[in-house]
């Protein structure tokens, strides 16, 4: 627990768990509608969109490594 609680003070963790919330609260008042295919694909093109959804992939992968797999009807 200590050296999770270590990780999660470091200045670089700090700094994305800041500017997520911050982000967050902004998000309400841009996204009044849903945004279309288009529009998400056009945000594709943004380097800095691609790389966060890098990140949360990645994040998603150690999750689900985490899990175990869920039986199947089969398996039953």
């Amino acid at each position: 627990i200590l050296n999770t609680v270590k990780e999660m003070t470091q200045p670089e963790v700090m700094t994305l768990l800041q500017r997520t919330a911050l982000t967050a609260q902004d998000v309400d008042d841009d996204f009044v509608d849903a945004p279309s295919t288009f529009a998400l694909l056009k945000q594709m093109r943004d380097p800095q969109t691609r790389r966060g959804l890098g990140r949360v992939m990645a994040m998603l992968r150690t999750i689900g490594a985490e899990q175990p797999a869920p039986r199947t009807d089969t398996e039953r």
